[in-house]
């Protein structure tokens, strides 16, 4: 009973220093609503000289989180967002059409412009070709899968590598291989939905 009674007190022991070094950890990271951090991005925002923007991914709206994250966002003193992919969940193409207009009329609101490329929930599944595509995305959000863009002193390659199987195609990377070169901009960001390496990507 003596030994019972010692494990469950040692239990109760780690459990506690748990929860404490949890709690303090989670201390440094305030949440978006608290007074403090509110105070905080004033602060920022007062002495900072330079300009931000946002970055999300798989929004898979609509839904109650999506509209959480772009009501937070519109709050914000950012020059634009960019989104890398799956703006709507997985389902059938008529669902997905539906989605994707619904998401267009929410992020119109916005007072900044939002950028972004494809991810693998926008793809459809051609049945002649016997393979996934890209229709739907071209028709209803942008007809090219990748862009580049320039802001202040920044060249943002935004590309598409959403169809596991294929990743980034041929005429894709030599796109980017000869705008790579033609830039003269000091930073060069890059993005793209999938992250490079994925274990069974090749499947």
């Amino acid at each position: 009973m003596k030994s019972f009674t010692a494990v469950f007190i040692i239990l109760i022991l780690i459990l506690t220093g748990v929860f404490w070094f949890v709690n303090r950890e989670l201390a440094t990271f305030p949440s978006f609503t608290t007074e403090s951090n509110r105070e905080n991005k004033k602060t920022v925002g007062k002495d900072f000289d330079g300009w931000r923007f946002a970055v999300i991914g798989d929004l898979e709206g609509p839904n109650g989180m999506t509209d959480t994250i772009l009501n937070q966002l519109s709050q914000e003193n950012i020059e634009f967002v960019i989104h890398t992919g799956d703006i709507v969940n997985t389902g059938e193409e008529k669902e997905k059409r539906k989605n994707i207009l619904t998401m267009q009329e929410k992020i119109d609101t916005l007072p900044f412009p939002f950028y972004t490329l494809p991810g693998n929930n926008e793809m459809v599944y051609d049945e002649n070709l016997e393979i996934r595509t890209h229709a739907l995305y071209k028709e209803l959000i942008n007809e090219n899968l990748y862009t580049q863009f320039d802001f202040n002193n920044v060249r943002f390659f935004l590309l598409d590598n959403s169809y596991r199987r294929f990743g980034f195609d041929d005429t894709e990377l030599q796109w980017l291989e000869k705008n790579l070169k033609n830039n003269s901009q000091p930073f060069t960001l890059l993005f793209y939905h999938r992250p490079i390496d994925v274990p069974g990507q090749e499947f």
